[in-house]
């Protein structure tokens, strides 16, 4: 293996050290990941909206920009800055 690679059982030490609340809420949130995706992928196969996809992510892209331009000068500085 790589001298960097990541093993399965430093994995599973990782998630044995989180905090209880902190898997749940994680397995939590990747369920509802997973449905959202699947009826998402569903609604585009039962009505054959192959664009469906690529117009979402235009939309969205149009949504940042209008927030974006929406900010001031000084705003848009400070969010483009490293923590």
């Amino acid at each position: 293996m790589a001298e960097h690679s990541i093993t399965p059982l430093a994995v599973l030490e990782k998630i044995a050290a989180l905090p209880l609340n902190s898997l749940r809420s994680g397995v939590g949130r990747g369920v509802r990941l997973w449905q959202v995706s699947d009826a998402y992928l569903g609604d585009i196969g039962a009505t054959g909206d192959y664009a469906k996809p690529l117009n979402d992510i235009a939309w969205l892209g149009q949504q940042i920009d209008k927030r974006w331009q929406a900010m001031s000068p000084e705003e848009n500085w400070s969010r483009c800055q490293p923590s």
